[in-house]
């Protein structure tokens, strides 16, 4: 039962391409919550202080983002538009976040880690109403799993990917003599000024490359815009017994005594005949 399940919500181009955008938001938002830390600490030299601090505004903008976003939904009853809102800022977020450099101003980095968390805040919450709302009540609780799946898949990925392009960078750009630090290429504490001057290029395009692939995740995450609509939550697909269970009663005046039993119903007042002119009274009165 539940493997047919899990089909049929697959079946659904709505929800598949509600999934495909989770991977893709999981996908932009771990990327960065792990990398970030090392472009500001091996790039730009920052303490961990800073490089823990550039992550806040990532983070917990989400959160107020979230609240903004339910109770939009909560009184206008649609959820298209958070969702758009938070892809086109999730978009335009990763791809100015591809001119991170060396010589990037503070203020540039923090103004579009905040485009992105609110990005990521504004659709995040809000998609599995969407995948709930195109789907039975009966598949919710695997729609909701699924999403959440697929959510922490494209967190896995996104983070394994991500490393693997940036070795796979450094090893093509490190100077001949550094070529053993794309295996290690989190750890530069042994390292000269002279030294780290001389890596730089390197881990500037390897860094990069890492945040063009979380740009083309993004991208891929606004393309699942053009299949699903929004047609309000209250839309949501019904089981096949609802129309018997919202069914209105029907009246049983008229009913034998057998049919009333059968819906639990004291049975109604019978007929035994007219009662004609010139009969006595009782009769009239019943008695």
């Amino acid at each position: 039962m539940l493997t047919l399940q899990i089909v049929t919500i697959f079946a659904i181009p709505d929800v598949s391409a509600l999934l495909m955008q989770t991977f893709t938001l999981g996908w932009v938002n771990q990327a960065n919550v792990y990398f970030i830390p090392i472009y500001a600490q091996n790039l730009r030299q920052w303490s961990p202080v800073i490089s823990g601090v550039l992550l806040f505004p990532i983070i917990a903008v989400q959160v107020i983002v979230s609240m903004i976003a339910g109770r939009w939904m909560s009184k206008s009853g649609q959820y298209g538009l958070t969702i758009r809102l938070g892809v086109a800022f999730l978009l335009i977020g990763s791809l100015l976040e591809t001119q991170f450099g060396r010589e990037t101003h503070p203020a540039y980095v923090i103004i579009v880690l905040l485009v992105i968390g609110i990005g990521v805040g504004a659709a995040n919450q809000p998609m599995v109403i969407a995948m709930q709302a195109h789907t039975k009540k009966s598949e919710r609780a695997v729609v909701t799993s699924s999403r959440n799946f697929f959510r922490f898949l494209g967190s896995a990925c996104g983070v394994a990917m991500s490393a693997a392009i940036l070795q796979s960078t450094l090893r093509t750009s490190l100077p001949a003599a550094y070529k053993h630090l794309a295996d290690s290429p989190y750890a530069l504490a042994g390292l000269s000024p002279r030294e780290r001057d001389a890596i730089a290029p390197a881990y500037e395009r390897a860094i990069r490359h890492v945040f063009i692939a979380s740009a083309a995740a993004s991208v891929l995450c606004s393309l699942g815009l053009l299949v699903w609509k929004d047609d309000g939550y209250e839309s949501r697909p019904t089981e096949n017994n609802d129309d018997i269970e919202h069914a209105p009663a029907r009246g049983i005046e008229g009913e034998d005594e057998q049919s009333a039993l059968i819906h639990n119903r004291e049975p109604s007042a019978v007929s035994y005949g007219t009662v004609e002119a010139g009969e006595p009274d009782r009769l009239r009165r019943g008695g």
